[in-house]
């Protein structure tokens, strides 16, 4: 079943913004508190029969998910009721420098430590049987999932959110590892010109 992308409402909230349904149907959140988004990220699902709308972030909008207003998977949603609660972040909040972790004062410039999310169980692949999503020395592009966080024995997709094309420095967390949101993950490092 291929999904069509729809766009949420958004409504300005004094502390932030909602993420508003565009359509009626039954809703599955993809994100979950403390996660970053922008625009062009799918914020979850609506299915109306047998047809799935991916809903996303709208373009040039960004913040952290604070509330996911339809906990329950399936739940019915009206047209324009509120999905997703986030609270604006500064363009510098989505990747931090690389710092709290042995070896940080030797990485090239340009460098991101990428945080978790979201608390939860990381997993680096995406079953035990199968290799690693990436591992050092790994290029990565934006979009890219670079891992996975189960929380409550769902599966959300941690996916490399910056515009610019990375090369995995190092691995910070084993696989299966429990982790805070905010907990650097991996670092990234800009790709020098001329090599790939």
């Amino acid at each position: 079943m291929t999904a069509t992308l729809l766009d949420a409402i958004a409504r300005d909230r004094d502390d932030g913004l909602d993420l508003c349904a565009p359509r009626l149907g039954a809703f599955a959140a993809h994100v979950a508190p403390g996660s970053l988004v922008d625009g062009g990220a799918v914020i979850g699902t609506i299915t109306v029969l047998t047809r799935r709308y991916d809903v996303r972030v709208p373009a040039g909008m960004a913040g952290r998910v604070t509330t996911v207003h339809v906990r329950e998977r399936g739940a019915g949603v009206e047209w324009g009721e509120p999905l997703v609660a986030l609270s604006a972040i500064d363009a510098g909040d989505a990747v931090a420098a690389p710092t709290g972790f042995a070896g940080a004062d030797d990485l090239p410039p340009g460098s991101v430590a990428y945080e978790a999310p979201m608390d939860g169980q990381f997993y680096r692949r995406p079953s035990p049987d199968e290799p690693a999503f990436v591992d050092a020395g790994d290029i990565v592009e934006p979009g890219a999932t670079i891992g996975l966080i189960e929380v409550m024995k769902f599966f959300y997709p941690v996916t490399w959110d910056g515009d610019a094309t990375m090369r995995v420095a190092r691995v910070l967390v084993e696989d299966a590892t429990s982790v805070e949101a905010g907990a650097p993950l991996l670092v990234l490092a800009p790709i020098a010109e001329g090599t790939a």
